[in-house]
């Protein structure tokens, strides 16, 4: 097996090479900012793992703090088959490791904390075999790791999220008291962890969980095995349990919750139904859900579809303002792109695209950076024949455009859209040429 190794491409500052005469320097700086851009760029290559042995390599799980400073990084880069976590300064610095050795495979999970100082990752590191989760610094040491979990059993940890507001991490584990839901600093210790769980009768599992908000909120979903059912439970991150509220106590008759959205900015939680419907099993329903109840107060973003209507995608802005999806919800097998805030209500969703012809689909869309337009493509005026569209992300339908006008090659179609990371431009893939 070849070696693989890890390496970025860095811009040079020109920091790094001699000094500038003061003069140049600012007139440097007043250099018009799009001749700049103009300039073609400089580049460094760097490896930031070692070289090893020949059958040494990194793994697909690798993590670029948000500062750009830090590669951590999963490999047995150092002995063949002796797997651990690293980091190492863009700079090609000191390598770090932070976490044992292991056979590969064993480190399941890498991860960031949210002000990117330090590495959260798990595994079954230790000798009961359990997956469990440690945080270290990113100039750490093995033994600078702290264990963020009490002691486990049975499953161990199932599952761990890092709170957006970057100051606590939750995890869903099995220990000697049951099953729960603990939130803990980051930075440990495991004895500080508070379960944050609803008492769970017999049956009921700790399904998945999340930390979100500020001030934090630890959202749960329970799933009954013996019902079965799927609902969904609230408490202040840092605890009491007993502080916390159902924020769906039961299944709709006929009904299963699924999460589709998160908004830290509305403090909302989006989830869809699956419903029993005379064709079968449809994702008919999207409601939303604030973190902080009550579960009364939660709205319908979608209102009612078609028989046979489903929703097939959903996705929303960075900003959490608005939730984008496709479905079939005005004409059975015609999907369509809709755009509704996310916190409603159903009478504020609105199509993005305009009338399609009548075998004419959307079938992806992507939202800018910046959340304020959609780009899709569809089947829009000739059937099987894929053109990208973009349109502003609370429409309306009017304002849609065309990306590609003019002749283009019979059968061409545009498969993949992408936005750039000022949100300015749309790079697409087509084959487009006559």
């Amino acid at each position: 097996m070849g070696m693989s190794v890890l390496g970025l491409r860095w811009l040079r500052s020109g920091f790094s090479r001699a000094p500038l005469p003061l003069a140049v320097f600012l007139a440097f700086a007043a250099f018009p900012a799009a001749a700049q851009l103009s300039l073609p760029p400089d580049y460094v290559r760097r490896q930031l793992s070692p070289a090893g042995e020949a059958a040494s390599s990194v793994t697909f799980q690798w993590r670029i703090d948000p500062r750009g400073e830090w590669v951590v990084f999963i490999g047995d880069v150092e002995n063949a088959g002796a797997e651990a976590v690293y980091s190492m300064r863009r700079n090609g610095g000191e390598l770090h490791r932070l976490s044992p050795y292991a056979p590969a495979g064993t480190i399941e999970r890498l991860e960031l904390s949210r002000d990117g100082r330090r590495a959260v990752y798990s595994g079954a590191l230790e000798t009961n075999g359990l997956s469990e989760v440690w945080s270290t610094p990113l100039a750490g040491t093995p033994a600078a790791a702290v264990k963020l979990n009490l002691p486990v059993i049975g499953d161990g940890v199932s599952s761990f999220s890092i709170g957006d507001s970057g100051d606590r991490i939750g995890y869903v584990a099995e220990t000697a008291s049951g099953w729960g839901f603990w939130t803990v600093s980051v930075a440990g210790p495991a004895a500080a962890g508070v379960n944050v769980a609803p008492p769970l009768a017999p049956g009921e599992l700790p399904y998945f969980g999340f930390v979100l908000g500020n001030p934090s909120r630890a959202l749960l979903f329970v799933y009954d095995t013996v019902a079965p059912a799927l609902t969904l439970w609230s408490a202040p991150a840092d605890g009491p349990a007993a502080a916390g509220l159902y924020l769906l106590s039961s299944n709709p008759p006929g009904c299963t919750p699924f999460p589709a959205a998160v908004s830290s900015a509305t403090r909302r939680l989006a989830y869809t139904l699956t419903c029993d419907s005379p064709v079968g099993d449809r994702i008919n329903q999207l409601w939303s859900v604030s973190f902080d109840g009550p579960e009364a107060d939660a709205v319908s973003l979608a209102g009612s579809f078609v028989e046979g209507g489903a929703i097939v995608t959903t996705s929303s802005s960075a900003d959490g303002s608005r939730i984008v999806f496709i479905a079939d919800k005005l004409t059975d097998e015609k999907d369509e792109l809709w755009s509704v805030p996310f916190s409603g209500p159903a009478g504020e969703l609105v199509r993005l695209n305009p009338s399609l012809i009548a075998s004419g689909d959307v079938t992806s869309f992507i939202i800018s950076p910046d959340g304020s337009r959609v780009a899709y493509i569809a089947d829009a005026t000739t059937n099987e024949t894929f053109r990208p569209w973009t349109v502003p992300i609370g429409g309306p339908s009017t304002l849609a455009d065309p990306l590609v006008t003019g002749a283009t090659a019979a059968n061409a179609d545009v498969t993949n859209l992408s936005f750039s990371p000022d949100s300015v431009r749309i790079v697409y893939r087509g084959d487009l040429s006559q």
